[in-house]
């Protein structure tokens, strides 16, 4: 594969000398560049195969103008020599944005926890009217039927168990089953929808003065329950860490974290306030089950991309306890509708 250098940059684009090009350490799917030219810096981010055919580039170049023009802070790939916003190199594909610069999350602070849900409010309601010329349709996030295949595949591999983790799969499964039986698609289509990010979390957020000052990474836009991104919300945002999120560690995003109930009740009602459509009885209801597809999903999606041999791990580390608050928790939803 041929490596993308300065001079085709130049080639594409109406900048600078390229004075700087450099990988940058982030993110779990495409790869992503930094470059400088003599005034201006900028993030080149090369597409994986798996979120760069020509359908879902038109569909999130037009969500993307359209959350600009709403006063949404997101990075609008540059258009080309040619008049578009992407271009072909060695039969991948580039896009180039503009380098937005800002803060990591903070989660001891209070105020960002609740700038986090008053942005996510924003974006949603930026999205009320917005109408694409492309229609982009992916299948249903955090499926458990999906989920469950994928799971009953990876057991039938799997190295011998401990009974702890022979415990928590069986436990996994019985989940999955509940879910696929009390939370079929009629249901889950049925409630109220925009176009979600779908990867809402703050490895994909950049805060300025307080102010998310820019939303990023877009492969997972699509029309689905916006009660799912809420629950990203809930996850990612609401939870305590020790330690920073890394968006570019699997076991960072989806295992060194503790959900709170303090923090969660802060991000629901702080969305709520800033909302234009009220979250509805069948949305509350719906969101355990939500978040429990999700926590599932997150631990399952992630098996491919790790060693074999830290997959148990992976799969089973800290999962019953995510689960179980939920469970105890339940009624953090039904009082903030």
């Amino acid at each position: 594969m041929k490596k993308i250098d300065p001079d085709v940059l130049t080639n594409y684009y109406d900048i600078g000398i390229v004075r700087k090009l450099t990988t940058i350490s982030n993110g779990t799917a495409n790869e992503l560049f930094y470059i400088e030219d003599d005034e201006n810096r900028y993030v080149l981010r090369k597409r994986s195969s798996r979120y760069s055919d020509k359908i879902q580039l038109e569909y999130e170049i037009e969500y993307l103008l359209h959350l600009a023009d709403n006063g949404i802070p997101v990075p609008v790939p540059i258009i080309t020599r040619e008049g578009g916003r992407y271009f072909t190199f060695a039969s991948d594909k580039y896009q180039l944005y503009p380098f937005i610069d800002g803060d990591s999350y903070d989660f001891g602070s209070v105020e960002g926890l609740k700038e986090s849900a008053r942005f996510l409010a924003r974006l949603h309601n930026a999205l009320e009217d917005f109408c694409p010329k492309v229609q982009k349709s992916i299948p249903r996030m955090d499926d458990p039927v999906a989920v469950s295949k994928v799971l009953d595949g990876f057991i039938e591999k799997a190295p011998r168990m401990s009974e702890v983790e022979e415990k928590t799969i069986n436990h996994l499964k019985e989940e999955l089953s509940g879910l696929i039986e009390e939370f079929g698609d009629d249901e889950y289509y049925s409630l109220p929808k925009t176009i979600i990010h779908g990867d809402y979390h703050p490895a994909n957020v950049k805060f300025s003065r307080g102010r998310v000052c820019g939303l990023f990474d877009f492969d997972w836009i699509s029309l689905q329950p916006r009660m799912s991104d809420v629950v990203d919300g809930l996850i990612y945002f609401a939870s305590k860490r020790d330690k920073a999120l890394d968006g570019a560690d699997i076991f960072s995003l989806v295992e060194d974290y503790e959900l709170d109930r303090e923090r969660s009740e802060i991000f629901l009602d702080t969305y709520s306030e800033d909302i234009y459509s009220i979250l509805s009885e069948d949305e509350a209801a719906s969101a355990p089950l939500f978040m429990k597809a999700r926590l599932i999903n997150n631990r399952v999606d992630a098996l491919r991309k790790i060693p074999f041999d830290k997959a148990l791990d992976m799969l089973t580390s800290g999962i019953m306890d995510k689960l179980r608050w939920v469970d105890k928790n339940i009624d953090i939803f039904m009082n903030r509708r």
